[in-house]
């Protein structure tokens, strides 16, 4: 009836304070609150792919991790939700997300060379003080491309940096504590 264990864990996968190298991570048809969690954790993942989670794909907490590629097909909630660390993805490919494609909160900070997104509520979102760095985001059938906000009182706005924009939808929102800088096809 709860979507945690005995040890409150979130994760189908939870992985802790652990170091990869050159690590690949797959999973399928996961129904716990997170299908594949990372927390505490650092190094490299060459690929990480999630098809059909219930709830979150991938959820990455305290953690310095970077991913060359992300697949993720049908998630219930948010595909991708990062928190608290320092973040690099080459790629990311995320299909038929419930709420957002990719989250980013609590003071992290995102590296992102693509975001391809087909299907999610929102694009990207980033919140509470985190920084996004994203060289391109395309989108297809999603309803808001970028959102940059304050969630909790405890932290700031947030900051989104983005040089091509490819989304279907034109609409972005900041709350008056964050922003989104889009830099001009002309400035490219």
């Amino acid at each position: 009836s709860q979507r945690f264990n005995k040890f409150g864990l979130t994760g189908c996968l939870t992985i802790y304070n652990s170091l990869f190298k050159n690590t690949s991570l797959f999973a399928d048809k996961g129904s716990c609150e997170d299908v594949i969690n990372l927390v505490s954790s650092k190094g490299e993942i060459s690929t990480l792919s999630v098809d059909f989670a219930a709830y979150d794909a991938l959820d990455i907490d305290f953690s310095e991790i970077s991913i060359d590629q992300i697949d993720i097909n049908k998630a219930g909630n948010d595909c991708i939700d990062v928190s608290s660390g320092i973040y690099s993805f080459s790629s990311a490919v995320v299909k038929f997300c419930g709420d957002k494609a990719l989250s980013v909160g609590e003071s992290s900070y995102l590296l992102i060379e693509s975001l391809k997104i087909l299907e999610a509520s929102i694009g990207l979102s980033s919140k509470d003080s985190s920084i996004v760095d994203i060289s391109s985001i395309e989108t297809k059938d999603t309803d808001i491309c970028l959102e940059s906000k304050r969630k909790k009182q405890e932290f700031n706005g947030a900051l989104i940096n983005l040089s091509s924009n490819k989304c279907n939808s034109e609409y972005v929102h900041a709350d008056k504590y964050s922003k989104i800088l889009i830099k001009e096809e002309s400035e490219l």
